[in-house]
């Protein structure tokens, strides 16, 4: 299975990252979850950068907050630079079980897919989803 970097806003969608991580490492797979937080901007791009060089994948955690983390756009940007494969999911209502609509496709993805968590069944859909980026 791949290895993959979840890309996510850190304060308000740690529990979702922790979900999807728990639901790929079920099936095989490994998951890095941001460890540097709260440490110097410089300590954190080079936690980031040999995290993206090790993974094959990087999941984009898409949510209402995603577009205000400070991390999230040079992680999607250094992933492409890499030539890594790039996915989001879009995790809108994973906590309150909301099946909320798709919102549109955040530019920062370009062509690559969107999926919704719950929409699109993740839990069962996630090894398929990572293959295919």
């Amino acid at each position: 299975m791949h290895r993959v970097f979840l890309s996510y806003e850190y304060e308000h969608d740690a529990a979702s990252a922790r979900v999807v991580r728990s639901a790929w490492v079920a099936q095989g797979g490994t998951a890095t979850l941001e460890s540097a937080q709260g440490s110097s901007d410089a300590a954190v791009q080079n936690w980031i950068d040999r995290q993206l060089e090790m993974a094959a994948v990087t999941i984009v955690l898409w949510s209402p907050h995603t577009a205000s983390s400070s991390w999230v756009g040079y992680e999607i940007e250094r992933t492409k630079m890499l030539g890594k494969g790039l996915l989001g999911i879009d995790i809108t209502g994973m906590h309150d079980g909301r099946r909320t609509g798709r919102k549109r496709k955040p530019a920062v993805l370009g062509g690559h897919a969107l999926y919704h968590w719950l929409m699109d069944d993740g839990v069962r859909n996630l090894a398929s989803w990572v293959a295919n980026a």
